[in-house]
């Protein structure tokens, strides 16, 4: 189960059912609509809404609008690993991987079909060990973790070049989220500009997201769900 939030909705990807459910921004359930493929791992989507980028286990990405319709393109993450997560700042796209690195592939909202390798990739810091989301904002990257001792949320700064090429990650730190949020599967953070952050947990059923307010600046500590 993952998770992104557009304006007015979120979008949670289910690999049970398959399934992609859109919900207001208060959690009212608004529609549902059967995925393309199975097993899905990740989603993300664009400020707008209006995109939304699913990944399944084969590493495929597909394309859908803001109302679940798939667009008829589909391209493959090359050289990744099995997604534990899907990322975007509406122009680049980013994915990481259950062997503990991030993809980054530049103008990846622009790929129509085919095999694309990733433009290049990083491992993240050793404590983060089992990704479980990722979501950005084109400056940061936040990875939710759940380790079995504890479920952290790491903040990494991208780096870049003169030539504003990706070239790197920083760790700037992590906090650990509330304990009922026992099962993190996703998280995005508030694409309007606010400093809120979503997270789904799938330790529940049905299945339910956390919001953690103040939060995108967070890099030590730990914050309870409001």
């Amino acid at each position: 189960v993952t998770v992104k939030a557009a304006e007015t909705k979120f979008y949670v990807v289910d690999n049970d059912d398959d399934v992609t459910y859109a919900y207001a921004q208060d959690g009212t359930y608004l529609t549902d609509t059967p995925l393309e493929k199975t097993d899905p791992r990740g989603a993300t989507s664009n400020a707008a809404g209006d995109r939304l980028w699913v990944v399944d286990k084969s590493k495929d990405v597909y394309v859908y609008d803001g109302d679940g319709i798939y667009q008829n393109v589909t391209w493959k993450a090359d050289k990744s690993g099995e997604p534990r997560g899907i990322a975007t700042d509406g122009e680049d796209i980013w994915i990481v991987d259950k062997d503990e690195n991030v993809f980054f592939y530049d103008d990846g909202v622009s790929f129509l079909s085919g095999k694309n390798s990733d433009d290049v990739s990083f491992a993240l810091d050793s404590a983060n060990r089992k990704p479980q989301g990722i979501t950005t904002d084109g400056t940061y990257l936040w990875v939710v973790d759940d380790d079995k001792d504890s479920d952290v949320v790491f903040k990494y700064e991208i780096t870049r070049d003169g030539g504003n090429n990706v070239d790197g990650i920083t760790l700037l730190g992590s906090w650990t989220i509330d304990a009922a949020n026992s099962q993190p599967r996703g998280i995005t953070i508030d694409p309007s500009g606010e400093d809120t952050i979503w997270i789904v947990d799938a330790s529940t059923n049905p299945d339910k997201i956390y919001q953690y307010y103040n939060a995108t600046g967070l890099t030590s500590g730990s914050k309870l769900a409001n």
